[in-house]
């Protein structure tokens, strides 16, 4: 037993020799830490006794290098290891310190601002404006003013017939005529005094409308004497008044009674009104 102790402590020796051999190469390879502190640090360290030899009861000397020596040699090695940790932070410390008193240089990574490309100016054509097409009709020529005569032959054209305010009409036998012939009196007289006929002979001519036409101015005898006064067609056209002379006015009440004056002043002169007054000559012809 005593024996398997005396191996096991001498292999932990040389171990912890091997150690110190180890732990003083990296100390003397270190340029950074001090001799001094080394030394200041080992001396810190107190000395262990050597190993004695003893005499024994036989008057043997016996030796023990592997007790008080092995002790310390692990002390030695311990102190060593504290030893190169210190010099570790205290080298640490400097690096640090030194960094801090070196200004650090911030690296700013600076992008740069995309160039604008070419600025590109695109025209647009206008559109085309919509074809307006703009159709005239030709300005119609002005109507010429009428005349006096023809404003007033226009406004008895147009009149129809009208009761009849004045004293009564009478025939030439005394009889007064009917109001389907006194209605076309106004008319008359406006024929007769456009045509320079006494208005005296008023009921004289409205008595032969009576005899032709009973006072319808749509009359007609079949053989193409129409109107008031059943005029024929070729005497209507020839006599009636000026601009009027169309068949469409062969039945109007003014024109025919105008044409039918007429006719009578220019062949038989205006002695027949009077004759008609009396009831002498009956008739146009």
């Amino acid at each position: 037993m005593a024996r398997s102790r005396t191996i096991i402590l001498m292999i932990l020796a040389a171990v912890v020799m091997l150690a110190m051999v180890i732990v003083s190469q990296i100390v003397v390879q270190s340029s950074d830490a001090p001799v001094g502190a080394v030394e200041e640090d080992t001396a810190e360290i107190p000395a262990e006794p050597e190993p004695s030899a003893t005499t024994g009861e036989a008057g043997r000397i016996t030796s023990d290098p592997f007790g008080m020596a092995g002790k310390s040699a692990v002390r030695r090695a311990e102190a060593a290891e504290k030893q190169r940790a210190k010099q570790a932070a205290a080298a640490a410390k400097e690096q640090k310190q030194q960094e801090s008193s070196t200004p650090s240089v911030v690296t700013k990574t600076v992008t740069p601002a995309p160039t604008p490309g070419p600025t590109v100016t695109v025209s647009q054509a206008p559109a085309p404006a919509p074809t307006v097409t703009v159709t005239t009709s030709p300005t119609p020529e002005p109507k010429p003013s009428l005349t006096k005569e023809e404003a007033k032959y226009k406004r008895l054209v147009a009149r129809g017939s009208s009761q009849w305010q004045g004293s009564t009409l009478r025939r030439p036998d005394g009889t007064p005529l009917p109001e389907s012939v006194t209605r076309w009196a106004y008319l008359t007289k406006a024929a007769m005094k456009d045509l320079n006929i006494e208005t005296a002979n008023l009921a004289g001519v409205l008595a032969q409308v009576e005899t032709a036409s009973m006072g319808n101015r749509k009359a007609s005898d079949g053989s193409g004497s129409k109107g008031l006064f059943l005029l024929r067609g070729s005497v209507f056209e020839r006599y009636a008044p000026s601009g009027y002379e169309a068949k469409k006015y062969h039945t109007n009440a003014f024109a025919n009674l105008w044409a039918g004056i007429n006719y009578v002043k220019t062949v038989h002169g205006v002695g027949r009104f009077d004759a008609w007054s009396r009831g002498l000559s009956p008739g146009l012809d």
